[in-house]
């Protein structure tokens, strides 16, 4: 199902159609509604590196050069180049998944190939929601997120609110491709799970009042004092 949306979506895009904010909401609540977005505690485990599955899935062939283990072993980047949205909706079909003999290795797979698939979409929608609170005055390419640090936090709740709550699984992944853009443009002695608002590069800001703001409101954020449901964009503005 998700394959096959942003596969229109592809087609759609490629005959001239414009997707808008309202137009990708719609898409993220689509896969809110349909539990597209949900996850599993395997996936939090290195269940691709397990010798049952390993050796199952380097039996299956996705296509003549790509096993399903290359698959799932390759970067969301990497992984586009070579299967395409209408291709992985032909995956989700033929791959004989009963070969996979553990319905948890069944289930993380299947999760985790979503997430390939997704995750270009939703990472720019995320940080496109990011970059509009800020009025893209923040060097988001001075950022040095990490994915259990403080950074993430932030991003994050500000991401769910700017996207009405719809993709917060999503841009908990988005945080983590983060960390690619910054983690070698700050000092390197600085732990990157604490890397706090005060080494983004102020020099190239032209509103350092909006910076000041996001700092004071960002280590609120990452203190839970402000929960998502609780906090809108004017009391951001306003802070």
């Amino acid at each position: 199902m998700a394959s096959e949306a942003l596969a229109t979506l592809d087609s759609l895009e490629n005959r001239g159609y414009e997707l808008d904010q309202s137009s990708a909401l719609t898409v993220m609540k689509f896969f809110a509604k349909h539990g597209l977005l949900e996850t599993s505690p395997d996936l939090e485990k290195c269940w691709y590196d397990e010798e049952e599955f390993v050796t199952e899935a380097k039996e299956i062939m996705v296509k003549p050069d790509l096993s399903l283990y290359d698959l799932v072993q390759l970067q969301p980047v990497e992984a586009a180049k070579l299967i395409t949205c209408k291709e992985y909706s032909e995956l989700a079909r033929l791959v004989p998944w009963d070969r996979i003999k553990q319905i948890r290795h069944q289930w993380a797979c299947v999760l985790h190939l979503l997430e390939k698939i997704s995750r270009g979409f939703f990472w720019d929608w995320a940080i496109e929601s990011f970059m509009e609170l800020t009025k893209y005055r923040l060097p988001l390419e001075k950022l040095d997120v990490s994915s259990d640090g403080f950074w993430t936090n932030v991003i994050v709740k500000i991401a769910i609110w700017l996207t009405h709550d719809a993709i917060l699984r999503q841009v908990q992944i988005m945080a983590n491709d983060i960390v690619a853009i910054g983690v070698n443009r700050l000092n390197k002695q600085i732990d990157p799970d604490h890397i706090p608002f005060t080494y983004v590069n102020l020099s190239k800001m032209n509103n350092s009042r909006l910076f000041l703001s996001l700092q004071s409101l960002g280590h609120k954020f990452a203190a839970d004092e402000y929960h998502p449901h609780n906090v809108s964009l004017k009391m951001i503005k306003n802070e």
